[in-house]
């Protein structure tokens, strides 16, 4: 789940047990994850996407500010 407020992502199993948590940098707008477990989060500030692996490691960002293709501004969900 994004925790806009402290500019990180928590982790929970099913049943709801925390599991981990690691900072984005940002504030974390949205979170997506695909069937490897890695984690896509929108940011706000640097109007970015990053991925992170399984364990929170960043394994890279994309996107600048502005309104071309692969642009942002305030990207979300």
């Amino acid at each position: 789940m994004t925790d806009g407020g402290n500019r990180r992502i928590q982790k929970f199993s099913q049943n709801g047990t925390y599991l981990a948590s690691w900072s984005t940098g940002f504030t974390p707008s949205g979170v997506a994850i695909n069937n490897q477990d890695e984690v896509y989060v929108a940011t706000l500030e640097n109007n970015s996407l990053q991925e992170f692996s399984a364990s929170g490691a960043q394994l890279t960002s994309w996107g600048t500010t502005g309104s071309l293709p692969g642009q942002f501004h305030q990207p979300f969900g």
